[in-house]
């Protein structure tokens, strides 16, 4: 059989050109649309390996509508995750950004996302989260099902969260949070009120408050010994606790321990090799000798959390075998990587495995179920023929195809869910999806 054609930047702008018309195949329009798409996957140098980790990561939050002083316009805002990642890191191509219905809208590193649009025939909207030009997340929204804010529901919320500030005299820096929560809701209520915020006393006072409380806490920061990173394990090829503090100039003699043990510090940072032995990691702050108690941290020692109890207690919470679902596929996984963890003689210990497995198969065919075909893979030039699954949500790396069902029959190449494959003569040729090197029985197809 012939090797599978290569997946070239043409093949994937041609299956980009089909996967939104098969029509304009022979026509010359698409000659020259496809000369556009290969300029643009020319651009894009993303690594696929990336985009695959980020894939299913995605989360968007907080979706609401917002009105506005203009009849005509709406605020939409919300978050978007991706995995906790702070997204002030992906820069030019890498750039992670959103489109509603079309319109490019950017987030802050915190993934928030603010854009008026017109009200008027928004009753659907497409929300895409993109990294480059490269889709990771699509969700259709019923604008309808969405909450709204109108000035009555700003002015209440922003009454509450402007009266849970605390005196100035008593602020604290934990009370950071509840500030900026009040200063977000004036935000809002600003927005609706458009030039009128100017005029609106209550705004103006409840504004007046909010802005002598951040200036308290800022204050409170640049003159008070606090974490600026919270210790936290960081997990490279050895485990490594790390944090910073903020230290005020006028404090000297600061020591840093981890289980007793001085740690050195540089501009209040420090990192510690940890023993796997250890259960928790207990650190404490010192100036003069005297232990600040309101800084001691303890951080639990995941290098040391794998054990076969620790497994079986994983597995023992799954689900049975017929009440399995999609939501657990997270669960089963980490049952998995935790058992994979342990030593062969200590995975002789597992006495609960058949139930992981159990769960693993009946997941398995659920995920089977997800899968199905965009379009079957239908010839667009001499002897190559292209197709699109749906993959939905599956991880790529996971789903494989092939021509025939020897172990070394040819794999065609799938990229985003686009199959590529070539074949001469006029026999026919059996198609089979696989997932996790299972074949997916209701998918296999034959080509001539």
């Amino acid at each position: 059989m012939k090797k599978l054609f290569k997946l070239t930047a043409l093949s994937l702008a041609l299956a980009m050109t089909l996967s939104t018309g098969l029509a304009f195949a022979d026509s010359q329009n698409s000659k020259s649309k496809g000369k556009e798409e290969v300029k643009i996957v020319k651009k894009v140098s993303i690594n696929d390996e990336i985009i695959n980790s980020l894939k299913n990561k995605v989360k968007v939050e907080n979706l609401e509508l917002k009105e506005t002083k203009a009849k005509n316009l709406i605020q939409i805002s919300g978050n978007i995750k991706v995995d906790g990642m702070d997204l002030s890191q992906f820069k030019g191509n890498t750039k992670i950004k959103i489109k509603l219905n079309n319109v490019v809208v950017n987030l802050d590193k915190d993934g928030k996302f603010s854009q008026l649009m017109n009200k008027n025939n928004l009753d659907k909207l497409v929300l895409g989260v993109y990294v480059g030009k490269v889709k990771l997340y699509e969700q259709n929204i019923d604008t309808k099902t969405l909450p709204t804010m109108t000035l009555e529901k700003a002015l209440q919320t922003a009454r509450e969260k402007v009266a849970k500030i605390p005196a100035l005299e008593n602020l604290k820096l934990t009370d950071k949070q509840t500030v900026i929560e009040a200063r977000d809701a004036l935000n809002d209520l600003r927005r609706i009120l458009g030039m009128g915020a100017a005029t609106n006393v209550e705004y103006q006072t409840m504004l007046a408050k909010v802005n002598q409380a951040l200036e308290r806490i800022r204050f409170l920061e640049s003159t008070t010994l606090r974490w600026i990173e919270e210790p936290k394990l960081i997990k490279s090829n050895n485990a490594v606790l790390a944090g910073k503090l903020h230290v005020p100039d006028n404090i000297n003699n600061l020591v840093v321990k981890v289980n007793g043990e001085i740690i050195p510090t540089i501009y209040g940072a420090f990192r510690y090799n940890v023993n796997t032995n250890v259960a928790n990691l207990v650190v404490t702050v010192e100036v003069n000798g005297v232990i600040n108690n309101e800084l001691t941290r303890v951080v639990a020692n995941d290098a040391n959390a794998t054990s076969v109890q620790n497994v079986m207690n994983l597995i023992n919470a799954l689900p049975a075998k017929e009440n399995v679902k999609l939501s657990d596929r997270d669960d089963i996984l980490n049952a998995r990587a935790n058992y994979e963890k342990l030593s062969q003689e200590n995975k002789a210990l597992v006495t609960n495995l058949a139930k992981l497995i159990e769960a693993e198969l009946k997941l398995r065919e659920l995920e089977m179920a997800q899968l199905s075909w965009t379009f079957k893979p239908t010839a667009f030039s001499d002897g190559q023929y292209i197709g699109k699954l749906n993959l939905n949500n599956i991880d790529n790396s996971r789903v494989k195809v092939r021509l025939g069902t020897a172990p070394n029959d040819d794999i065609a190449v799938l990229n985003n869910g686009f199959v590529l494959l070539t074949k001469t003569g006029t026999e026919i040729v059996a198609v089979h999806v696989y997932l996790d090197n299972v074949i997916v029985p209701n998918l296999s197809i034959t080509i001539n």
